[in-house]
């Protein structure tokens, strides 16, 4: 126990030695759900104001981000391929399910990534997941409702 303290201690001061590239931060809802609002475009798109505003909740039990098939209809995503899901709510089974690809616009300063996302039938309008999450460090604070990401520029990863 005395060497986990010490392990976190250390990584908790070479996270505050890292420069940070960008940086995110909302609420968490309903006690449970990071709720974060990013852009998100056609792959080809160059213009950040021209990306449809979404709102997207933060799964670290997703493998892979998702949409909803009226977002990547309105945007005109291209279709890349078909993959396997097995979530929750297929019951154990895996189904096949479109893959699609957007340019996702995160941050302050703005940092775009492209993104394979998978159509999923969602209630919210995409899921944030460990694809999108990884190379970041992701904090949750449940006692005040808040969330924050932060991309050093250490792992950045443009496209």
């Amino acid at each position: 126990a005395v060497s986990d303290r010490a392990e976190r201690r250390r990584r908790q001061r070479d996270r505050e030695k890292q420069k940070v590239h960008t940086r995110l931060s909302g609420r968490v809802e309903a006690g449970r759900e990071g709720i974060l609002e990013l852009r998100l475009s056609h792959p080809a798109e160059s213009d950040h104001s021209k990306a449809r505003v979404v709102r997207a909740i933060i799964d670290t039990g997703a493998t892979n981000s998702a949409i909803r098939a009226d977002i990547a209809a309105a945007l005109g995503l291209p279709i890349i391929g078909t993959q396997l899901v097995d979530t929750a709510s297929t019951g154990g089974k895996a189904i096949p399910c479109d893959t699609f690809l957007g340019k996702l616009w995160l941050g302050q300063p703005i940092v775009t990534t492209v993104k394979q996302l998978t159509l999923m039938p969602l209630k919210d309008e995409m899921l944030f997941g460990l694809d999108a999450i990884l190379g970041g460090i992701l904090t949750v604070d449940m006692v005040s409702g808040v969330w924050s990401w932060e991309l050093p520029t250490s792992s950045l990863r443009q496209s």
